[in-house]
């Protein structure tokens, strides 16, 4: 019964149309509007109440400042003649921290979208070199770049070139794959074969091109306590394709070395520590050759 509700219809003769708003028309008492404006907005908000507090305040603190002493002639020389320094205002800034991570996903989109959207792989390694990643987020590149390969039916030679290519362009793109390859290679286990395959040619070809250095392969300890089935298939993989890539010749070659330092990178692969692990590596390059 409270509820007042007007009705009005198009029809209505009494309607005001106002068709002077619609035409921009100069107001000559622009600026003592806008004050009345400020100072209705004030009122309403109650700008002015804060600042009318310490207007008060200060002129009650002056006020009994004044009334409870009562400067001598000799002091107001002494004050006068000493300069007043006014205390500068110290204006304190605060600084918003995004913690929703929202250009972290915005990154991530654009480097996926640009991956997905590109027809060879200068073009794509030409648009994902002009995206600023910011220094210490390069994992986040190899880690799409790695997780769009593994979703792929059958291995694309069009990411490998684009690892190897961001590989030769700076040193922090090797040392990020080089990080990368480690990480992949101790949680191997967490993926299905066919993404396990992918990832391991891919890894594959970043060798086999000395697009990252074979110091990678120490990670490598090929024995039966410090391996799973997934990590054992992985290897065979990565030295499958090597050796389709390289020919048997070369590879043996490269693994045969006589430096001192790369015989060191091998020594896990390649065990005579202990007669047991040694046996279980001839067995493993043996049945899977």
């Amino acid at each position: 019964e409270d509820q007042i509700t007007f009705e009005i219809t198009l029809d209505d003769e009494d309607i005001r149309k106002e068709e002077n708003l619609d035409v921009f028309s100069v107001d000559p008492d622009y600026d003592e509007h806008e004050e009345e404006w400020k100072a209705i907005r004030a009122e309403i908000l109650g700008e002015g109440d804060s600042s009318d507090d310490e207007n008060s305040s200060s002129d009650d603190g002056s006020s009994d400042e004044s009334e409870e002493e009562v400067p001598d002639e000799e002091d107001e020389d002494q004050t006068t003649s000493q300069a007043i320094v006014p205390a500068e205002t110290s204006k304190q800034v605060t600084v918003v921290q995004d913690m929703t991570e929202a250009d972290l996903v915005h990154l991530r989109r654009t480097i996926y979208l640009t991956i997905m959207s590109s027809a060879t792989f200068e073009e794509c390694a030409h648009k994902l070199a002009r995206i600023d990643i910011p220094p210490g987020r390069e994992s986040e590149l190899i880690n799409m770049l790695i997780e769009c390969c593994s979703q792929e039916r059958t291995f694309l030679r069009y990411y490998g070139l684009i690892a190897a290519r961001f590989c030769l362009l700076d040193d922090r793109w090797r040392d990020a794959f080089m990080e990368a390859f480690t990480e992949q290679y101790t949680t191997i286990h967490r993926l299905e074969t066919n993404k396990l395959r992918n990832v391991a040619k891919l890894f594959a070809h970043l060798l086999h091109t000395d697009s990252i250095p074979w110091s990678v392969l120490s990670v490598i300890h090929l024995n039966e306590d410090e391996t799973t089935s997934s990590s054992r298939i992985f290897i065979k993989i990565i030295i499958q394709e090597m050796a389709e890539a390289m020919g048997i010749a070369k590879l043996k070659e490269r693994f045969e070395t006589q430096d001192e330092e790369q015989k060191l990178w091998y020594a896990g692969m390649f065990p005579k520590d202990n007669v047991r692990n040694t046996r279980y590596a001839i067995n493993f390059f043996y049945f899977h050759w």
